[in-house]
């Protein structure tokens, strides 16, 4: 699961219900179902593990780093954008492309058609994650990377020993951030949807401040609670 940096929790701190998570904002129990087009949002508490869960499809090129993100049951539903159609309605969209993301579009819990056998890439049977060809193709469109808060990468600004990073678009200079909440002043709330927003730059290391990292920042836990990495991102 993804935990927030400021408002996260490791076991054994003050945060009575487990600090703020990245939660479907609906879904069957241990991950039986998910609705197309779900919004992933701020939540308290990680006890509902297989409902929230991720699963890392890494490229299988060794030393590319970008990877997509799926529901770690319902794995044909990819962290993405919110794209526009006949029921999205008021809610903040991609009109265009992939490509072409607006600020503050909701990052989402969504189908990939473009993948699916038949589909405008043309992948016979479907995506194969083996297959590097067809992985820098998705990854262009909905992949991510880490931009990561450690010395080695953030030298001479600031280190941090617990992994954190911003969850950057592959191949985009936007992260997927909280809406509003995370800062020391604004505090996360209960369903706080996740977003897409701009870098200042490029997304290196100067563009971001220990503050951002701490309000924008994610640490990955597997189910036993541990801070760690998916292999190979």
């Amino acid at each position: 699961m993804l935990r927030h940096k400021r408002y996260g929790s490791q076991r054994g701190d003050s945060w009575a219900d487990g600090g703020f998570y990245v939660h479907a904002r609906v879904a069957g129990a241990n991950g039986a179902w998910l609705s197309e087009n779900i919004e992933l949002v701020m939540w308290e508490g990680r006890d509902e593990f297989l409902k929230h869960a991720l699963t890392a499809l890494n490229h299988p090129t060794n030393g590319e780093y970008a990877f997509a993100l799926t529901h770690s049951v319902q794995n044909s539903k990819y962290v993405r954008v919110l794209t526009c159609g006949g029921n999205t309605g008021i809610r903040k969209c991609s009109s265009n492309s992939y490509q072409n993301i607006p600020e503050y579009a909701e990052v989402v819990f969504a189908s990939y058609p473009e993948a699916a056998d038949g589909g405008a890439y043309n992948f016979p049977g479907g995506l194969n994650p083996a297959n590097a060809a067809q992985m820098t193709q998705i990854l262009q469109d909905i992949g991510f990377r880490l931009v990561y808060n450690d010395a080695e990468m953030l030298a001479p600004h600031f280190a941090d020993d617990d992994g954190s990073f911003l969850l950057k678009h592959a191949n985009l200079s936007m992260i997927a951030t909280p809406n509003t909440g995370g800062s020391a002043q604004l505090p996360l709330v209960r369903g706080e949807k996740l977003v897409w927003r701009s870098c200042p730059s490029d997304c290196g290391p100067g563009d971001f401040t220990r503050e951002d990292f701490l309000t924008w920042g994610f640490v990955f836990e597997n189910e036993a609670g541990e801070a760690c990495l998916p292999a190979g991102v």
